[in-house]
C-alpha cells in the first residue's frame, strides 16, 4: 500500500506557491506535503546562494509544494503577505527546510548540521529530505485509514515506521500508541517518549538529595531491566543512578560505578561522555584530560597515578609539564616516575613549582623502550594550602 501511494506522488508535477497561504491552499486541495525554505535576504548571504544554486531551480523532487520565505532583518510588505499564516518565530536557524503536513503541522526540519552549505550537498539532502517526508505523508495516510477500519496491526505498524524516520514525532501519536498498543512488546513508545536528560538526571540528583535514594534508584533499575532502551539512552539512566548516588550521603563508590558504566557503555555519545568527564573529575586521581584541583590536595604529599594517559609511549624523551591556573594556592612536586609492569624505566626527581611564577615545573623521562600499558606516578603537595587548580601535559617535545 505505501509502495503504491508514493508512486501516485510521483505523478504529479513539481508544484512552487509564492505565498504561505497559497502552499496551504494548494496542499489541501491536493493532499500533498509542503516543502519551506526560509532564509533571510538581507542578512544571510549564504541562505541567498543556496537559494539561487539550489532551491530555486531544483527539478526532481514532485510530490511536494515548494515555498521559499524571506525574513528579512527588515520586513517588507512582500515578505509579510509572503510569509502570512506561518510562524516565522519559529524557525531558529537561517537558512532551513522545514516540511509540514498539509493542516500545518512541522513534519521535520533540516537545519544547521543537517544542511550542508555546499550547493550540490544541500542537493542531495532536500532530495533525500523531501523522499521522507513523502513516506511520512503516506503513512499518516495509511494510520489513518486502518484507525477508521479498525485495523489496529496496521495502525501500530504505520506509527512503528513514523516514529523510527529522522523526523518529528507526529503530535500525539505516543498517546495513541499507549492506547492501542500498551504492551509496547517492541519498547519502541518508551525508547521515544524517553524524556530530556537534564529534567531526568536534575531529578535523580533531587531525590538523592532529599532522602529518596533508595526509591530514585528501584525506578531508574526498573528501567535498565525492561532492556528497551538505546545504549545513550541506558548511558543516561546510569549518569542519573551516578548522580543521585553522589548526593545520597555514604554511597560515593556506586556513583563511581555508575558514570564509568555510562562512559563505557556509549563512549562517542553525549551520555558517554558526560559519565567520563563526571568520573574523572569527582573521581579519581589528576588526568591529562582534567588536571589536578582541590579535592586531590593536601598539605602534606600525595601519591598520584595520571590518569588519561596513552596505551603506549614510544621510546625517547617524553616531559610532564604542570601548570597553575586558578586558585590561592600552588603546588609542590617532588619526583615524576614512570613504571612498565610494576617496574620503573624513567624517574626525574625534584623540587618543581606550579604557581603564580612556576619554577622548575617540567619532568624529563627517558625512555629506552617503547613501553606499554605504562603507569605515571607523581608525588605532590599543596603549597599552603589546597585551593588550586591546573593542568598536567604528557608529550614528546
Amino acid at each position: 500500500m505505501f509502495t503504491f501511494a508514493m508512486s501516485v506522488f510521483m505523478l504529479f508535477a513539481p508544484m512552487r506557491a509564492t505565498t504561505y497561504e497559497e502552499a496551504t491552499s494548494i496542499a489541501q486541495e491536493r493532499d500533498m506535503p509542503i516543502l519551506l525554505y526560509a532564509h533571510g535576504s538581507d542578512w544571510c548571504p549564504i541562505g541567498e546562494t543556496l537559494k539561487e544554486n539550489v532551491w530555486d531551480i531544483e527539478t526532481e523532487v514532485v510530490g511536494v509544494v515548494f515555498l521559499s520565505i524571506d525574513v528579512p532583518e527588515t520586513p517588507t510588505e512582500e515578505s509579510k503577505s509572503a510569509s502570512k499564516g506561518f510562524d516565522t518565530n519559529s524557525i531558529r536557524t537561517y537558512p532551513s527546510v522545514v516540511a509540514l503536513a498539509p493542516n500545518g503541522e512541522r513534519l521535520g526540519v533540516r537545519a544547521g548540521e543537517t544542511l550542508p552549505l555546499e550547493s550540490n550537498a544541500m542537493a542531495d539532502v532536500v532530495r533525500s529530505f523531501s523522499a521522507e517526508v513523502l513516506k511520512r505523508h503516506a503513512l499518516m495516510n495509511m494510520a489513518e485509514e486502518a484507525k477508521a477500519n479498525g485495523t489496529v496491526h496496521k495502525e501500530v505498524s504505520a506509527i512503528h515506521a513514523m516514529i523510527e524516520q529522522n523526523l518529528d514525532v507526529p503530535v500525539g501519536v505516543l498517546e495513541r500508541l499507549q492506547e492501542i498498543d500498551p504492551e509496547d512488546a517492541s519498547g519502541i513508545r518508551r525508547r521515544t517518549a524517553f524524556q530530556p536528560f537534564h529534567p531526568f538526571v536534575a531529578q535523580a540528583t533531587k531525590d538523592g538529595q532529599e532522602g529518596r535514594g533508595e526509591e530514585a534508584i528501584a525506578r531508574l533499575q526498573a528501567m535498565l531491566d525492561e532492556g528497551v532502551y538505546t545504549k545513550e539512552q541506558k548511558a543516561w539512566v546510569h549518569n542519573a543512578m551516578g548522580s543521585c548516588y553522589r548526593y545520597w550521603e555514604g554511597h560515593n563508590n556506586e556513583a563511581q560505578v555508575h558514570f564509568e558504566r555510562a562512559a563505557q557503555l556509549a563512549p562517542e555519545s553525549i551520555a558517554g561522555r558526560a559519565g567520563y568527564r563526571l568520573l574523572h573529575q569527582l573521581y579519581g586521581d589528576p588526568s591529562t584530560e582534567f588536571g589536578w584541583m582541590p579535592r586531590h590536595l593536601k598539605t602534606d604529599e600525595q601519591t598520584w597515578e595520571l590518569q588519561t594517559i596513552p596505551s603506549e609511549l614510544e621510546k625517547g624523551t617524553w616531559q610532564v609539564v604542570f601548570e597553575f591556573t586558578r586558585g590561592r594556592h600552588g603546588i609542590d612536586v617532588s619526583s615524576v616516575e614512570l613504571f612498565e609492569e610494576g617496574k620503573r624505566v624513567a624517574v626525574d626527581v625534584h623540587d618543581g613549582f606550579a604557581g603564580g611564577q612556576h619554577r622548575e615545573n617540567v619532568y624529563t623521562l627517558e625512555l629506552r623502550h617503547n613501553v606499554k600499558n605504562p603507569t605515571v606516578v607523581i608525588k605532590a603537595k599543596g603549597n599552603g594550602g589546597t585551593n588550586s587548580y591546573g593542568t598536567i601535559r604528557l608529550h614528546a617535545p
